[in-house]
């Protein structure tokens, strides 16, 4: 990596813009830019968090696309964009990032009523909702696993526990 390179990288650390620089980081930058942006994150400098997140994102890092999508669709350091989280969330859904089709299963199921789209929720469908989050259980994401477990419990009249396929 050129010294240019790792100057700025070592400016991105501390708040300054990354995106010249078009070497891919390797394992260890990009961790040390993902703890930057969680640590951001963490003490409530969103901007910051989005700064050192978008970086990676550029770079098909689906966490991080992941945590963009967390700061659009809560309207931290942003202004709340529920499009706009979902196409973070797709994008690195469709990288196979199970938390991620958890992410946009839930922005589908929890979505407005008749297709109306506000600027904090999309258009309810329930058709997507169960294809993400089947997606992600059958990635072997816990939460999700446990929520189409929950919601197939809640589908299948007179359900026990005893009579489950997985149970015999």
């Amino acid at each position: 990596m050129s010294h240019a390179c790792k100057l700025l990288i070592f400016l991105s650390l501390t708040g300054a813009a990354l995106s010249a620089c078009t070497t891919p980081l390797n394992g260890l930058e990009r961790a040390q830019v993902f703890n930057a942006a969680t640590a951001a994150y963490d003490a409530g400098d969103y901007q910051t968090a989005l700064s050192q997140w978008s970086i990676l994102a550029e770079q098909t890092d689906p966490a991080a696309m992941r945590n963009i999508g967390h700061l659009y669709r809560n309207g931290l350091g942003v202004a709340k964009n529920a499009e706009t989280a979902r196409d973070y969330y797709t994008k690195a859904a469709r990288l196979g990032f199970a938390p991620a089709q958890m992410n946009l299963a839930m922005m589908y199921f929890s979505g407005t009523p008749k297709g109306k789209i506000s600027a904090d929720r999309l258009a309810y469908d329930a058709k997507q909702g169960l294809f993400w989050l089947k997606r992600s259980a059958e990635g072997g994401y816990a939460p999700a696993i446990e929520r189409l477990r929950r919601l197939e419990i809640s589908l299948t009249p007179n359900y026990h526990p005893n009579n489950h396929p997985n149970n015999q």
